[in-house]
């Protein structure tokens, strides 16, 4: 009998462990201003990619952002924790940045949406060809 309610018990606990719901995935959205720091004027309409790299998973991830009229960039990633690494290298021009975006100028946490947002101010990288 006792081992009945020992199996009984453990099959309940192994199904409810297979049955729980993922937890959402938390999303980081980036935003800031790309200026030029030549004449610190801003890169306007421009398309940057960035290398989001996690050590932890072991994998860099390629994407491409625009700039607005205003040099103005906002994308937002899954890949928390990792560095977001540029510069670019895109229609036959590249642009040196730092080695990457470095630690935000401020940021928020909202819990309910599971966004953090990062606002990395003005960065400023200098094009060549």
């Amino acid at each position: 009998m006792k081992n009945s309610i020992f199996y009984l018990v453990l099959i309940f606990i192994l199904n409810e462990s297979c049955n729980r719901k993922k937890v959402p995935e938390w999303t980081s959205l980036n935003y800031g201003f790309i200026y030029s720091n030549i004449d610190s004027t801003p890169f306007r309409n421009v398309q940057f990619k960035t290398y989001k790299y996690t050590a932890s998973q072991s994998k860099t991830e390629e994407d491409y952002f625009m700039t607005d009229s205003n040099g103005h960039f906002e994308f937002s990633t899954n890949v928390i924790g990792g560095l977001l690494v540029w510069p670019s290298y895109q229609h036959g021009a590249a642009y040196i940045g730092p080695p990457h975006f470095g630690d935000p100028k401020s940021y928020s946490t909202d819990n309910s949406t599971r966004i953090y947002k990062n606002n990395y101010g003005t960065l400023y990288t200098a094009p060549y060809h």
